[in-house]
């Protein structure tokens, strides 16, 4: 063998051994295809030299070996892996996963349920046109054909009362329309049949799931978890050993929360033997009443007129300054100098602040926000979603007795 064959025979020795030691981990190959290129080599060269380059072959193997970084048996790249739920570490000092996501628990789930119901949206989509496919072929007829002939054979009717509100509701938005109005009303009122319509095959294509046998598997982003304490001096609706609490963070001057506030007396309502509802406040710094309004529902909670005083500060139309406060509160029957006194002191200051930096720290980003048993439901919840949620935390309860 010539010495440049030797030479590139060598080379091809070396190069699957450079290989473990760029990735630094023992590679199988490698190492299988390290020994058969030995071995070859070792038969084909003259007997002088076999023992001279078999040294010459693995002396920088066992070098090499030696230098892939171990420790413990556990490899460089492994040792620096993160725990699990460690997402960065910053002079020794660990972040976890749970302190990053908690302050934007909230947006979090909010983001992740619209990409949701995008998603569920197009499935529907796709599920009645298969239904509506299926059946056209039962019937022997192509699917617009079922969509003219079947679902839409009575024609869609747009009636006038519908047209004046629509309207009314959207003239806004046609103001670059350079036709007549009359032209303009007939437009809209194409566009309302085209709505009705596909409403109309939507409808009727879902009617036919059991027919077909539909089975949906997306499942819905779960809600953020929360967990807050309930202190003494926090108002309470209903048992204390009720088996579902439910905490509401709520501000007195916001509009959702106002609205909410009708939902929630339904829903005290309903289970008023199976939860617990703990109020807190939420203070939106923007809003200037906010605030005293909070303090002013405190002070009445010292003469138990907690909850009367909220439905007419939630049912307000008015700025709650100090004289409508005061207003509120001979409504309701309260001793009025002790409660005068009471607003004046700011006595309650410190604990709707508190309650405030604590729903912060949970991640309440808006208001209302309802947290279920360590659930949370940011925005304002129909009865539907409050009972569907109370209801899941209800069964579990009866599980576990």
């Amino acid at each position: 063998m010539s010495a440049s064959r030797e030479s590139d025979a060598l080379q091809m020795k070396v190069n699957p051994m450079w290989n473990l030691f760029l990735t630094k981990i023992p590679c199988f190959f490698c190492v299988v295809s390290l020994g058969v290129i030995s071995l070859v080599l070792f038969v084909c060269m003259k007997q002088e030299r076999r023992w001279r380059a078999t040294v010459a072959g693995f002396l920088p193997l066992v070098l090499l070996i030696l230098a892939v970084p171990r420790d413990g048996g556990i490899l460089a790249s492994e040792k620096d892996a993160p725990a699990q739920g460690i997402v960065a570490s910053v002079g020794g000092r660990n972040i976890t996963a749970d302190e990053l996501d908690r302050p934007v628990a909230a947006r979090i789930y909010d983001l992740e349920n619209e990409i949701y119901q995008l998603r569920l949206q197009r499935l529907n989509e796709m599920i009645v046109q298969i239904l509506l496919t299926k059946e056209a072929e039962r019937r022997g007829v192509n699917a617009q054909q079922l969509v003219d002939e079947v679902i839409l054979a009575g024609g869609v009717e747009v009636s006038a009362e519908e047209l004046e509100q629509y309207y009314r509701e959207n003239r806004g938005r046609w103001t670059d329309w350079k036709g007549s109005e009359e032209e303009l009303r007939k437009k809209m009122s194409a566009f309302l049949g085209q709505k009705k319509g596909y409403r109309k095959v939507y409808a009727y294509g879902m009617s036919l799931k059991e027919n077909y046998g539909v089975n949906v598997y997306l499942q819905e982003p779960p809600l953020p978890s929360a967990r807050v304490s309930v202190g003494s001096e926090d108002p309470v609706f209903g048992g204390s050993s009720a088996p579902v609490t439910v905490v509401e963070f709520s501000d007195y001057q916001c509009d959702a929360c106002r609205q909410t506030h009708e939902v929630v007396k339904k829903i005290r309502g309903m289970y008023s033997n199976s939860i617990k509802w703990v109020f807190k406040d939420f203070p939106v710094k923007g809003h200037a009443w906010a605030q005293q309004a909070a303090e002013a529902a405190r002070c009445a909670n010292e003469q138990g007129k907690f909850w009367e005083y909220q439905d007419l500060l939630f049912a307000s139309d008015q700025d709650l300054n100090t004289d409508q406060l005061m207003k509120y509160a001979a409504q309701v029957g309260l001793k009025m100098d002790s409660f005068r006194s009471c607003c004046e002191s700011r006595k309650y200051r410190a604990a709707v602040e508190k309650d405030f930096q604590e729903g912060a720290n949970a991640g309440v980003g808006m208001t209302p926000t309802f947290i279920v048993n360590d659930k949370m439901i940011p925005g304002g919840p129909s009865v539907e979603v409050f009972r569907k949620v109370i209801d899941k935390e209800l069964s579990k309860g009866k599980e576990k007795s």
